[in-house]
């Protein structure tokens, strides 16, 4: 269950620096505008934001419970600095709205990707044949963005392919830190998605550590062989 084992963190994906003073933080969130609704979940709303002053595009989320703002927030705070995490600015008041802004990384999931393997090998240029190097490529970086997530002591408790973004230029991002809980943690109740959650987690022996292996051995079987579990 170490994901480290299987692909060390210093392999296949470099990190990205962080926005690294309060300014630049300010910069973004301050000349924001809400553009469109982009969906509806559980938690809350969607939209796509852009800067007024560059027409940047900026993804932001709503929530019904402001506890639950918090508790993605402060997931997204803990996580920040790496390629396969989408990077969060932090929290705007737009039009009436707590919204917390991340990157605008597109709307194509990995869920997307697997389904249209090669109409995503036509979007970058590549023959059919490609697909299975790119479905690796994608693998990798998958198992390298978990590791950093374990590294840091957390666990993002509702790992799934519509959770997993994939950039215009190849580079997967998960989201939706909504659920993510230190791997220490004792929860009873446990929310996330049935198919990609740990037996311990069904079972309520909240062993945080196998949950985001347990779901990335599924979705990497998905990915790489186009077959799905049963369950």
């Amino acid at each position: 269950h170490d994901i480290g084992r299987i692909c060390p963190s210093n392999q296949f994906v470099t990190t990205t620096p962080l926005l690294n003073s309060e300014h630049a933080h300010h910069s973004v969130l301050s000349s924001l505008q809400i553009r469109h609704l982009i969906g509806t979940g559980a938690q809350g709303n969607v939209y796509e934001l852009s800067d007024a002053t560059n027409e940047k595009r900026y993804a932001g989320k709503t929530f019904h419970d402001r506890a639950a703002l918090a508790v993605e927030q402060s997931a997204y705070s803990k996580l920040q600095g790496h390629q396969g995490i989408a990077t969060c600015y932090g929290v705007v008041h737009l039009e009436g709205k707590e919204i917390l802004i991340t990157d605008f990384i597109g709307k194509d999931t990995l869920r997307n990707f697997i389904s249209k393997c090669d109409d995503f090998c036509k979007r970058f240029h590549k023959e059919a044949s490609y697909a299975p190097q790119m479905r690796l490529m994608l693998a990798q970086q998958l198992v390298d963005a978990l590791h950093h997530i374990e590294k840091q002591g957390m666990c993002h408790a509702d790992l799934k392919p519509e959770n997993i973004m994939l950039s215009d230029d190849g580079k997967l991002k998960i989201i939706d830190l909504g659920l993510a809980v230190p791997r220490t943690s004792l929860i009873s109740n446990m929310k996330g998605t049935h198919h990609y959650m740990a037996p311990e987690i069904i079972l309520a022996n909240n062993d945080f550590a196998k949950v985001d292996s347990y779901a990335m051995g599924n979705i990497l079987l998905e990915l790489l062989t186009g077959f799905r579990l049963k369950q």
